[in-house]
């Protein structure tokens, strides 16, 4: 009987471990996108964290029948990842820029770090609006094909500083508000959430 239990916990211990399988995942934000926080943020970091249901209710979807849509993108993300093994490193580039016809806000997929200037990104999604200003209120969400991914360019360390000067006086602008040293803590604190992401193997 010992040795039976034994056995079982073993193989309940061996698929345990199999469902808590993980890969490395390194987020960057293109120009101020690396140092904002906003709704946008929060989108990206519930597809990170499998949280379809937030990716749902966030502003620039506010449709809870899209839940299944952001599940079958995870999907299509894991079946698209190059080489799977335990030491798979996906780094994950997302941003918005203008368009002729609107403006889109993407989120581009590569194996390994993102160093110098890449242009082999193995998988992207993207939303899309025509309205160029204001808050992002997307019209359709398309998987993109290999023609349509995005760059990713290494910036130097003199941009990063500037684009983290860019964001961080946004807050000094509202220095004497009443708020804002409420929310520049809060700016803070929501920065540590990613680190140590990892995008789950199993689903």
């Amino acid at each position: 009987m010992t040795k039976i239990l034994y056995i079982f916990f073993t193989v309940l211990t061996f698929f345990s471990s199999l469902a808590q399988e993980k890969y490395k995942l390194y987020v960057e934000g293109e120009k101020q996108w690396a140092y904002k926080e906003n709704y946008l943020t929060d989108f990206v970091y519930a597809f990170c964290t499998k949280d379809f249901e937030a990716m749902a209710k966030n502003p620039p979807i506010e449709d809870k029948t899209k839940v299944p849509l952001f599940k079958e993108l995870y999907h299509n993300l894991l079946q698209a990842i190059p080489q799977k093994n335990e030491n798979t490193q996906i780094s994950l580039f997302f941003g918005e820029r203008m368009q002729t016809d609107g403006r889109i806000f993407f989120m581009t997929f590569f194996e390994g770090d993102l160093k110098g200037k890449r242009k082999d990104a193995f998988f992207q999604f993207i939303l899309f609006t025509k309205d160029k200003k204001g808050i992002f209120k997307y019209e359709f969400i398309d998987i993109s094909d290999e023609k349509h991914r995005i760059t990713y360019k290494e910036p130097t360390v003199q941009e990063k500083a500037g684009y983290q000067q860019e964001v961080m006086q946004e807050y000094a602008s509202h220095a004497m508000e009443k708020n804002a040293k409420k929310e520049l803590e809060n700016y803070i604190n929501t920065r540590k959430r990613w680190k140590n992401i990892k995008i789950m193997i199993n689903e």
